[in-house]
């Protein structure tokens, strides 16, 4: 492939990534008025973030710089539905800082010389989305005492993960098979 078709191609994932982020005032604005369509509209940009990450695979043209757009794509979409919801008395100000620090905490670990494997913290932007979709279906006290301590048990198992990948990768300075079968390196 040309590098001018790859840069063409490039643009595709990442335009679908960028949907997300233009989409989010519109979203906050459905939301903040209790509209009938702020939940297809959630739902229709969970799926623009299957789709970029499946567009780039199919195409040939995932990279670090596009995983990074993504999860940021993610992070203002999460973010800004959560800072939504604390605004309405719904969550309090914890699970904002809690969203930050897990966001950080993704980043931070991403720049490491080896590829970090969190087996929690792909299931844990999931739960984010499904935790935004249960409060806009069932906004009542009990959603919300869930999702808290689900929010606090996710957060808290993708941070251990990490923690424990980084003290076994140090301790052993040895390649580090993981439970998928992958062997992580040290370039």
């Amino acid at each position: 492939m040309s590098v001018e078709k790859m840069r063409k191609y490039a643009a595709i994932p990442s335009t679908v990534s960028a949907v997300r982020i233009a989409a989010l005032p519109l979203l906050l604005f459905l939301m903040s008025q209790n509209s009938l369509l702020s939940l297809p509209f959630f739902l229709f940009l969970c799926a623009t973030d299957l789709a970029d990450g499946y567009l780039a695979r199919r195409l040939g043209v995932a990279c670090k710089m596009g995983t990074f757009f993504d999860s940021a794509a993610d992070f203002a979409l999460i973010m800004g539905s959560f800072a939504l919801f604390y605004a309405h008395g719904l969550y309090p100000a914890w699970v904002l800082i809690l969203i930050l620090f897990s966001y950080a905490q993704f980043v931070l670990t991403s720049l490491h010389r080896v590829q970090i494997i969190d087996p929690v913290g792909k299931y844990f932007g999931s739960f984010l989305y499904i935790a935004i979709a249960a409060t806009l279906l069932f906004p009542i006290g009990t959603t919300f005492e869930v999702v808290e301590v689900a929010f606090v048990a996710f957060a808290a198992a993708s941070f251990s993960s990490r923690i424990l990948f980084f003290a076994r990768f140090h301790r052993n300075k040895t390649p580090i098979t993981e439970s998928v079968g992958k062997t992580v390196r040290e370039e």
